[in-house]
């Protein structure tokens, strides 16, 4: 696969953007790395992708999903409203760009999960390379463990990862087995004691007491496993595959006529966020001033290497 990239007017405003302002102690780049516990390095990549994913929202035929990393992007750009309605979108897109939350419930989370599909497909497309993995993960990753973030104080809290017997679902299924060896075991040694403290009685009903609760605690084990799999379910099912929140886009072919933007996915102006826009939205009427300080500007780093092909 060949490493292409667009040579359109809208790639060209993308990777002239910078998200960090100049002079800033804490610019975008600085504070989304910390926010989420990345290298600055693993930042400026994210923020590179985030402008593809923007570049497929405008482009794409089809509704786009992002990851959960370049989402996290692009829910701190909207931090900085300034920013990201008047310079960002009314200048840079040339059209609104809306992020909403999903519905939840199991048909939004096939939906989202066939549209993030679809939006690495099409990034694998446009741009002649596949997604890097690390910020673009397997569906199952980016609806599965990718979406069970919490935010956490680390001045208050200590975070400590779990032990993998506890999270890989393999090592789940053996403890199965694991608990009825070490029951049996137990038992034999038990068993030996007894025998050679000539307590054939004791031996009995030891002997018959662990033929008895063997299978009950695998029952048991067994039970617990099944019930915490089914609230797994459940929970996906209320949060649309572990609570995500997506920015429901619509593709669009014309980026350049912020006027055209009608309520439909995928058709002349798109519809961004499903809320759509209406018509004859002006850039410069929208957003606050709240947040914008750092960001936007004309500094350089934003767009990094990615724009070039060489940030992957």
């Amino acid at each position: 696969m060949m490493n292409s990239l667009p040579a359109t007017p809208l790639w060209t405003r993308l990777c002239g953007y910078s998200l960090d302002a100049v002079g800033a102690e804490l610019p975008f780049s600085r504070r989304l790395a910390r926010d989420n516990g990345w290298t600055h390095s693993k930042a400026l990549r994210a923020i590179t992708e985030y402008k593809r994913f923007v570049y497929l929202a405008l482009t794409a035929a089809h509704p786009v999903t992002p990851s959960d990393e370049i989402d996290q992007v692009w829910h701190l750009h909207l931090l900085y409203t300034d920013s990201y309605w008047n310079e960002f979108c009314a200048a840079v897109l040339q059209s609104p760009l809306h992020h909403t939350p999903t519905d939840g419930g199991n048909r939004e989370g096939k939906k989202f999960y066939d549209w993030y599909e679809r939006t690495k497909h099409a990034y694998a497309t446009t741009f002649g390379i596949a997604p890097p993995e690390d910020l673009w993960p397997d569906a199952r990753v980016r609806f599965g463990a990718a979406s069970r973030f919490k935010r956490v104080n680390t001045k208050e809290s200590w975070v400590i990862a779990k032990p993998e017997i506890l999270t890989s679902k393999k090592l789940q299924q053996r403890n199965f087995v694991a608990a009825a060896a070490v029951l049996m075991l137990l038992s034999a040694v038990s068993c030996s004691v007894a025998a050679s403290q000539h307590q054939q009685a004791a031996v009995s009903i030891f002997l018959i007491l662990a033929l008895v609760l063997t299978p009950i605690v695998i029952a048991v084990l067994w039970r617990v496993n099944a019930s915490r799999k089914k609230i797994r379910r459940r929970r996906r099912q209320h949060t649309d595959i572990g609570g995500v929140y997506i920015g429901d886009v619509g593709g669009s072919n014309s980026a350049s006529d912020m006027s055209s933007t009608n309520a439909g996915f995928g058709g002349e102006g798109g519809l961004f966020g499903g809320g759509g826009a209406s018509s004859g939205w002006d850039g410069g009427d929208s957003g606050g001033d709240s947040g914008g300080g750092d960001s936007g500007g004309d500094g350089g780093g934003g767009c990094g290497g990615g724009c070039g092909g060489g940030g992957d």
